[in-house]
């Protein structure tokens, strides 16, 4: 069950090279998880931190996909694949909206990559916290 609550997000569609931004539902328990999922098209999300207030939750098996298309971000050294849907965290680490300037910033700098694109190779990072 959803609730009225909703987040602003800024959706990446490489698929139709487009950027919009859009509301996300939050369920009774506080979760964009399912809406998430949904409006990506996609079984399973990993969170990729892009500054200290902005985080982007692309589709975890995009890399794996047949058809799948790319996007780049300044703010990531790599593209990055399938759909992705760029939120805000706060200091809790919990999710909200996108920032609007930030999403503009986003909206003029973010690159698709062309269709005969080679794609990429998974990256897996370490990041110690001490």
């Amino acid at each position: 069950m959803m609730s009225d609550k909703t987040y602003k997000a800024f959706m990446v569609d490489p698929f139709d090279q487009s950027t919009s931004l859009i509301d996300i539902p939050v369920d009774e328990y506080g979760s964009i998880l399912a809406g998430s999922k949904a409006i990506m098209d996609c079984g399973t999300i990993d969170i990729i931190t892009l500054n200290d207030k902005h985080m982007a939750i692309v589709d975890d098996e995009g890399l794996y996909r047949n058809d799948t298309r790319y996007c780049k971000l300044a703010e990531y050294p790599q593209p990055l694949a399938g759909k992705l849907l760029i939120l805000g965290y706060d200091e809790d680490g919990e999710s909200c909206s996108v920032d609007n300037d930030y999403a503009e910033e986003l909206r003029k700098t973010t690159k698709f990559m062309p269709e005969d694109f080679g794609g990429v190779e998974p990256k897996f990072e370490f990041i110690s916290w001490s």
